[in-house]
């Protein structure tokens, strides 16, 4: 997550010089990636870095993600991460402030398994409530690994979504 953090900073700041804008900076992830977009959602930017914008990123796209770790802790894979509480607590998007009102498109394939739609429903449930314009999207026949390939095609719902979120001319993207 510090890394991450780091990289948008370094994109805040060295944007302009490769064409790009510093207004116009959105994040995406999938999976492990889908918690660190939503990470870098809930950063407050100046204490991340003092001078960083709070309005950094202007939304993001977190897809099959992770928002609550507290299960890692009680399975298999706990005996390598070796989270504590307080790194649960510390890294559960869904239980920070978010530091957007987005958008936010939460997104998950409907062929997956039920904990990461569970928590995909919660997580958007809670940044909702804390006022984000967050959009849950349950895609129907999409399993964990099908469910990116709409991210990338700007004919596939999911694809419409994003570029419509970025503010994208339809076949822009």
């Amino acid at each position: 997550v510090r890394q991450c953090r780091a990289a948008v900073a370094w994109t805040h700041d060295n944007i302009a010089s490769l064409g790009g804008d510093q207004k116009r900076i959105f994040v995406s992830g999938h999976s492990a990636g889908g918690h660190v977009a939503a990470m870098m959602l809930a950063t407050e930017w100046a204490k991340f870095r003092p001078g960083l914008p709070g309005d950094l990123l202007k939304g993001g796209v977190a897809i099959s993600g992770l928002y609550d770790l507290e299960p890692m802790r009680r399975c298999y894979l706990q005996d390598t991460l070796k989270l504590t509480p307080k790194q649960v607590a510390r890294l559960s998007p869904e239980f920070l402030k978010p530091q957007t009102k987005g958008p936010l498109i939460v997104a998950v394939g409907g062929g997956e398994t039920d904990e990461f739609i569970r928590q995909s429903r919660d997580f958007a449930k809670a940044w909702q409530k804390a006022g984000v314009k967050c959009e849950l999207m349950e895609l129907p026949g999409q399993n964990h690994f099908t469910v990116l390939a709409g991210a990338a095609d700007p004919k596939a719902t999911l694809g419409r979504a994003i570029v419509k979120q970025m503010g994208l001319a339809p076949g822009a993207a």
